[in-house]
């Protein structure tokens, strides 16, 4: 028998939508009176309980779930706080809260969220070891992890390596040759995979692979870009740059434009994940898009299916990305498109 029961299940028992259910916990009036009764008696017979009251005599637990993130600077990335908002709205139509955490040890951590009643973990994080220190976390919540992959846990994440072959599949066919990439640390799987499909991709293309043409940031700024950008020209003259991150891309070309090169015409410039201002920077971005509005809500959904003890067919959900064209990027001098 069920023990701990939730908006999700509630709305799947009585047979309305989950924004329904949502509606009636959170005491709005525009639900008619027949789906209002037969709602609140779900979540009476089914002993649901909550921080809320309505009609004075019925009580509704909220859930609660937890965003576990490594560093603020993370979260005050575009990327990602978009796809906190596709998290925030799925959750919210379920009748969940978030409960934004930064990482503390284990224990600390652990009763943190026993506290809170958290009900399920999302886990946003840059750390390659955290399900060997989380250990015990793993085993007492419901975890999916948002962006990395950890063995034998549930995770979603783009398909990088889609992203970099569409990213540089373009470069090539514009005639360009020497293409350096600036990318995350290797110890992470969205650097792994990006780093592995860049180097795959000039093989293919019998263009040689040299390390000097390769950089790592830690947080995809701006300002990283801008002082990668400065190295890299001090050791080699690409023709085009691969940013695995808008931000990044912004400030590389920045540097770029201010040391005299023209963009696109001296160096043609990717970058990834298309946050908005993309679109508006000049030159607009070429870039790879991340459906961030379907990474949240698979990963909420998801997350929502184990708190109501579903096991999913799958551990790992891959993301499409689509390659957006905009101004930042041109054939190389003296290639015919």
């Amino acid at each position: 028998m069920k023990t701990s029961w939730q908006p999700y299940d509630i709305a799947k028992l009585t047979g309305y939508s989950p924004s329904t259910v949502s509606k009636v916990f959170r005491g709005y009036r525009d639900v008619g009176e027949e789906a209002r009764n037969k709602i609140m008696e779900a979540a009476k017979q089914t002993g649901y309980i909550s921080k809320y009251r309505f009609f004075h005599e019925t009580s509704v637990r909220e859930g609660v779930i937890a965003v576990v993130y490594d560093d603020w600077r993370g979260l005050q990335n575009p990327f990602f706080s978009e796809v906190l908002n596709s998290v925030r709205e799925t959750l919210g139509e379920l009748g969940y809260d978030i409960l934004l955490i930064r990482k503390h040890p284990p224990e600390d951590l652990e009763e943190l969220c026993v506290k809170r009643q958290v009900d399920g973990i999302l886990l946003i994080s840059t750390d390659s070891d955290f399900h060997i220190t989380y250990r015990q976390l793993f085993q007492k919540f419901p975890i999916v992890s948002l962006n990395e992959v950890f063995v034998n846990e549930y995770s979603v994440l783009s398909n990088n390596a889609q992203g970099i072959r569409k990213a540089m599949e373009y470069l090539i066919r514009l005639g360009h040759k020497k293409i350096a990439m600036i990318t995350g640390e290797l110890n992470q799987k969205p650097g792994i995979e990006r780093f592995k499909e860049y180097r795959e991709c000039l093989s293919e293309n019998g263009i040689r692979f040299s390390k000097k043409y390769v950089k790592n940031c830690t947080y995809y700024s701006y300002e990283e870009g801008y002082e990668i950008m400065k190295k890299l020209l001090e050791q080699v003259q690409p023709t085009a740059v691969l940013a695995t991150g808008d931000y990044l891309c912004m400030g590389a070309i920045d540097y770029a434009v201010k040391a005299g090169y023209q963009v696109p015409q001296d160096i043609s410039f990717v970058g990834f994940d298309d946050i908005e201002y993309a679109r508006v920077f000049k030159p607009a971005l070429t870039t790879v898009r991340q459906n961030k509005e379907l990474l949240g809500k698979v990963a909420a959904e998801l997350l929502l299916d184990l708190v109501s003890g579903k096991k999913p067919h799958k551990k790992r959900y891959l993301i499409d990305t689509e390659l957006i064209l905009r101004e930042s990027s041109t054939n190389w001098k003296g290639t015919e498109l």
